[in-house]
């Protein structure tokens, strides 16, 4: 070592080799000791490279590992205990490190529900919380996670989300995103806060207590979003999110709005709609609400009738109670739905609010409530669109429709019976008005058959409403279908049912009861010969009806005149029409 004494007189010699750098002093126990200076910067230098490290994309995973542990109350301090009456798994390693100790337990025999925990394998409680589905993915975004028991192995894999701008945290407490509180550490109102309302909760996973799941599933008991189980009544308990650990703080949920389902018709949609029999029936004011009314059809007819129409809006809800008397009574129920609102509350609904989604929540009530009657129902919705004189027409340029709109308005409401599984229930009937009386205006357009054809994927039946309104017409079947016949066959091969036919009684102060008994056996007569005609509902009214811009009164009934029920009660005789279906038993409950 080169002496560095003060009492050195010996010049330098000069050298191309840098002097090595030896300390000031040599202390007495020769240990060579750094500078407070020199210690102070490799410090720093070390907690810029970690911190580098820390915040790196590389590390973000390990990062938001470490902010969820943070924000996780220790056991002491959890308020909302496990469920008793688990089985702990063994505890598995996530990808990252974080140790889960999954536990299961079941309700009813059938749900599951479990706990995380973190901290060390051998402290497995020093982190935890109570796990939902809701729970299990929130906390386990970017993990892959085993669950073992004694008799079950399943894992479950969840990609990390890209991050998202953040949201300021207006508490001044401990969050995932701001373990420390610091983002708004008064907990103040932002600068800017936001007015925009949390989205609605409509899944089992976005709960936290099975409580407040409860409370959406009693708000709509057709059960839209699946809240009881499937969309649809399939869990059928009434009690929604069971698998959701329950608020101790809280009344517990019970069941709610339990479905019972009605003994099931003999009738199902196959063969309901394959039928190789015809259907006949009426549509009178007061079926079949009025269950007493099918008894004096069936009297005035000389057989039970097969099916039974009537009409509702959009302001109304699905009159399951209608569906079960029609089937009690052996009768096919088919519904005239027309999408506008019954006159009295001022709702609006057209073409453009039904694509739009913004009756969604009604037509999934009412869809709901289709699968949870459980029964087969025709549903005529929009009818005779290719005429001009409805809201929903599909040439009504003052309303802004066209046969386009209404295809997709048609498909929509399809589409969302779909969703909740009601279309197993339905026959879905497209029936225009009869095309040779048609008359356009300059506002209201007339529509071809086939621009307004939503297609074969979306209609079960297609058919047309035919009425013998002019003695000049005649009273042979050509006169009043033969058009119309052949623009449904040139549009699809679907079955036709026509929901709407019925003859004059009298043409201003004329008589016409001949015509009439004449129309009815042509008719009647064409019906039973052609393969492709399965049936039809007689409008059974005395009604009031404008033609030409003049309301004229007139009496639809097949019983108008003995001549034409006579006539009425002999060809419906015929086997090619069926009498009353295998009904319900009249004890069943809907």
């Amino acid at each position: 070592m080169t002496s560095t004494s003060a009492d050195q007189t010996t010049a330098p010699v000069a050298s191309t080799t840098p002097p090595a750098v030896t300390p000031a002093v040599t202390p007495p126990d020769g240990i060579v000791r750094v500078s407070k200076l020199n210690l102070s910067l490799l410090v720093l230098a070390l907690t810029s490279i970690s911190a580098g490290l820390y915040l790196s994309p590389v590390a973000s995973p390990l990062r938001q590992e470490v902010q969820r542990n943070l924000s996780v109350p220790s056991a002491a301090s959890e308020p909302r205990p496990v469920s008793t009456g688990s089985v702990t798994g063994s505890v598995v390693r996530s990808r990252y490190g974080a140790p889960y100790a999954p536990s299961v337990s079941t309700s009813s025999g059938r749900r599951t529900t479990g706990t995380r925990t973190g901290g060390t394998a051998s402290s497995v409680s020093a982190l935890r919380a109570p796990l939902s589905s809701s729970a299990f993915f929130a906390r386990g975004a970017g993990y892959t996670v085993t669950v073992r028991t004694p008799s079950t192995v399943f894992t479950r894999t969840v990609p990390v989300p890209a991050p998202g701008p953040a949201t300021p945290n207006t508490t001044g407490t401990p969050t995932p995103s701001d373990p420390a509180g610091t983002t708004s550490p008064t907990g103040g109102t932002p600068s800017s806060p936001t007015t925009t309302a949390p989205p609605a909760k409509t899944k089992c996973w976005q709960f936290d207590w099975q409580q407040d799941a409860q409370a959406v599933y009693v708000a709509n008991l057709s059960d839209p979003y699946g809240l009881d189980g499937l969309p649809g009544p399939y869990d059928a308990d009434g009690l929604a999110c069971s698998d959701l650990p329950v608020d101790p703080n809280r009344a517990a949920s019970i069941p709610v709005g339990q479905y019972v389902a009605p003994k099931a018709s003999a009738q199902t949609k196959a063969t309901i709609v394959g039928s190789t029999t015809k259907y006949f029936g009426f549509s009178q004011d007061g079926l079949p609400g009025d269950t007493t009314m099918f008894d004096t059809v069936e009297a005035a007819a000389g057989k039970a009738p097969s099916s039974v129409g009537w009409y509702e809006s959009f302001d109304d809800t699905f009159r399951g109670d209608l569906v079960t008397n029609a089937w009690r009574r052996g009768a096919l129920p088919v519904m005239t739905w027309m999408p506008t609102d019954n006159g009295q509350s001022g709702n609006h609904y057209s073409l453009s609010t039904i694509i739009s989604g913004a009756n969604d929540d009604y037509l999934r009530k009412f869809a709901g409530d289709v699968v949870r009657t459980n029964l087969q129902v025709g549903i005529r919705f929009g009818h005779e669109m290719n005429g001009g004189w409805y809201p929903w027409s599909a040439g009504r340029k003052d309303f802004n429709n066209s046969p386009d709109k209404f295809k997709q308005a048609w498909i929509h409401v399809w589409q969302v019976f779909q969703s909740v599984g009601a279309n197993d229930n339905v026959v879905w009937i497209w029936s225009p008005s009869r095309v040779d009386n048609l008359k356009p205006s300059p506002t209201n357009g007339i529509t071809a058959m086939a621009d307004d054809y939503p297609g074969d994927q979306y209609v079960d039946w297609v058919g047309a409403s035919v009425y013998l309104r002019r003695a000049t017409t005649g009273s042979t079947y050509d006169a009043s279908f033969a058009k119309t016949v052949t623009a449904l066959k040139a549009t699809t091969s679907k079955p036709i049912f026509f929901c709407e036919v019925g003859a004059i009684e009298t043409d201003g102060t004329t008589d016409e009861a001949g015509l009439k008994t004449d129309f009815i056996h042509n008719t009647l007569s064409a019906f039973a010969a052609d393969p492709r005609i399965v049936g039809f509902l007689w409008n059974n009214n005395i009604a009031t009806q404008v033609v030409d811009g003049i309301p004229i009164s007139n009496d639809w009934r097949f019983v108008s005149n003995p001549a034409a029920q006579k006539q009425f009660v002999t060809d419906i005789a015929s086997d090619v029409f069926r009498t009353g279906m295998v009904g319900l038993d009249a004890d069943t409950t809907p």
